[in-house]
């Protein structure tokens, strides 16, 4: 399920809206929600990593329609898992299992994709949380190579934050990330417990 709160000023002001949707395979539910975007006009898409699918509700919860991030043709595996949405409403989303970051239309059609298994550039080893920068940069937790890379909205890899490691600035098991309006990054990770300034 999905749920709704509006945050107070103050803590302790929220206030629990509702919810939406229920666990089933049946158009508008939810068996392994794992990410979820809002568009410009407050429309909410949803993946599920279990279904291999995008969901969309509007901003009251109702349900509007959902597609499959699976391909015609595709046999390789899905787990549709991060998303993240730019300004021209074009929505990136993360698959952990083919290792590979799909561009979409809001309508489900396929704008490209790009990744395969693997630690170089524009490799990816389960990517997992993504965002959409102010300048139309993706950045993508490359969960199991220990890195956040930054790619064009094409798919060219641009740069690489962190490394394996114990040490400052390394990275362990990414699982998302964010960027501010000044375009300081943010990453969580798994292992190291531990939050960097810098």
């Amino acid at each position: 399920r999905i749920s709704k709160v509006c945050l107070g000023s103050q803590s302790g002001e929220e206030e629990y809206l509702g919810e939406f949707s229920r666990y089933g395979s049946a158009p508008g539910q939810l068996i392994w929600p794992a990410g979820l975007v809002v568009d410009t006009q407050g429309h909410m898409y949803v993946t599920d990593e279990w279904l291999n699918r995008v969901s969309i509700f509007d901003k009251e919860g109702n349900f509007l329609s959902c597609w499959n991030t699976v391909q015609n043709g595709e046999n390789e595996p899905n787990g549709a898992a991060g998303i993240a949405i730019d300004a021209n409403n074009t929505l990136f989303v993360t698959d952990g299992r083919s290792h590979k970051v799909r561009k979409f239309a809001t309508d489900g059609t396929l704008l490209g994709s790009w990744g395969s298994l693997g630690s170089g550039a524009n490799e990816l080893d389960s990517p997992w949380g993504i965002t959409v920068d102010d300048e139309g940069y993706v950045y993508v937790a490359d969960h199991k190579n220990h890195r956040v890379q930054k790619y064009t909205s094409d798919g060219d890899c641009v740069a690489q934050i962190g490394a394996p490691g114990t040490k400052r600035g390394s990275l362990s098991y990414p699982t998302d990330v964010a960027v501010d309006s000044d375009g300081d990054v943010y990453i969580c990770t798994w292992n190291k417990n531990a939050w960097d300034r810098g």
